[in-house]
């Protein structure tokens, strides 16, 4: 179990990279080195299929074969979301209630994801009782989410705490934690009557409360929010308007908090925004703080990469990048294909092949007869 920190543990200084930002420092002393690579998605919205004349909408099978291929090159990989992964989705999914999409994100292992408000379109109750119980053929046949769903801002506890606030885990002594967190505004967003046994409460007040937890309590090395809010443009200004939902988060999480990972707004931006007591830490190397958003629709995956020393738990460096799933036609191959950056998964392909021609049936069946 790693070492508990402070909440100034050293991290980097600011430089730009072609791919995205990287930060990076050089230890005082020699110690031991361990790179955690965090890969996230958001608002994938059941967008099975590759849309072929398209930058966007990689499919399901190219976003598992770049997870599957990025865990590869480094096991100590954790595959995150920030939300909104099924509702409002495209057909082969919808059909199925999303069946496919939970389907193709347990293939490409996620592992962890925040709550985002289309979860919850058909209520709390379908959420907890059929995406996140375990599937069976008989009693829960469309459910099986074998990730975590977390929401420190959801308040459950009398119906049984089903939604926790963090998640964990542990690659030798390095421990991460996960906070996950709902927009506030989403009792305008679903239906009343599906969420009327849960309370939304303040972001900042429950992510910093759990990232004390973390810290103190859980001995995290890492902490990184989740949370389905997220910017209203793309400008790094815009992430931290205090005018604004999302930039009262930034401005307003603590110290604890190593990286946010956001969504709801369905933008890709990649800024490292200074944490001011940081700045203050002179022990502390990283001074800026990974804001970050994947778009939407499986088009990108956020990249963060945090080297980590074994030794005491502190972060020496970080590195941060958008990963495009598809590249734009080059002038020797058809301007309307866009080629996947990763290989296609077997596996997903399968799954979602299974959905186009399971939908093809359900689209056939007559609903009805209209005179006229």
């Amino acid at each position: 179990m790693s070492k508990i920190r402070s909440p100034f543990t050293a991290v980097l200084g600011l430089g730009l990279l072609a791919s995205g930002i990287g930060i990076t420092s050089q230890s005082a002393t020699a110690a031991p080195i361990v790179e955690i690579q965090i890969l996230a998605t958001n608002d994938f919205h059941g967008r099975l299929v590759n849309n072929t004349g398209s930058a966007s909408e990689a499919g399901a099978a190219v976003l598992a074969g770049a997870v599957k291929e990025l865990r590869a090159d480094n096991p100590k990989t954790v595959f995150a979301a920030a939300g909104d992964l099924i509702g409002a989705s495209t057909f082969e999914s919808f059909i199925a209630n999303d069946k496919p999409t939970i389907d193709a994100l347990n293939e490409a292992g996620l592992e962890v994801s925040a709550v985002g408000n289309h979860e919850l379109d058909q209520g709390y109750d379908d959420l907890v009782n059929r995406v996140m119980a375990p599937f069976d053929a008989v009693t829960n046949p469309e459910g099986g989410a074998a990730w975590e769903y977390i929401a420190a801002n959801i308040d459950d506890t009398d119906d049984g705490d089903a939604i926790k606030d963090t998640w964990t885990v542990d690659f030798g002594p390095v421990r991460v934690g996960f906070i996950g967190a709902v927009t506030e505004e989403l009792p305008s967003l679903v239906s009343p009557a599906g969420i009327a046994d849960i309370q939304v409460t303040d972001i900042v007040n429950a992510t910093n409360a759990a990232a004390n937890q973390l810290v103190t309590v859980d001995n995290a090395d890492i902490v990184i929010l989740l949370v389905h809010e997220g910017a209203v443009t793309t400008n790094i200004a815009s992430a931290t308007d205090n005018a604004t939902s999302f930039g009262q988060i930034v401005n307003g999480v603590n110290a604890n908090v190593d990286a946010i990972v956001s969504g709801h707004t369905h933008l890709a931006y990649n800024h490292a925004i200074p944490v001011q007591d940081w700045i203050d830490d002179p022990a502390r190397l990283v001074k800026n703080r990974p804001v970050v958003s994947a778009g939407q629709y499986g088009t990108n995956l956020n990249q963060l990469l945090f080297m980590v020393d074994e030794a005491d738990g502190s972060v020496d460096g970080v590195t941060q990048n958008i990963l495009a799933l598809k590249s734009p036609a080059s002038p020797q191959t058809d301007p309307a294909t866009f080629p996947p950056n990763y290989p296609s998964d077997a596996n997903t392909a399968a799954i979602v092949a299974a959905a186009v021609a399971n939908a093809e049936v359900l689209g056939s069946v007559p609903l009805g007869e209209i005179a006229g």
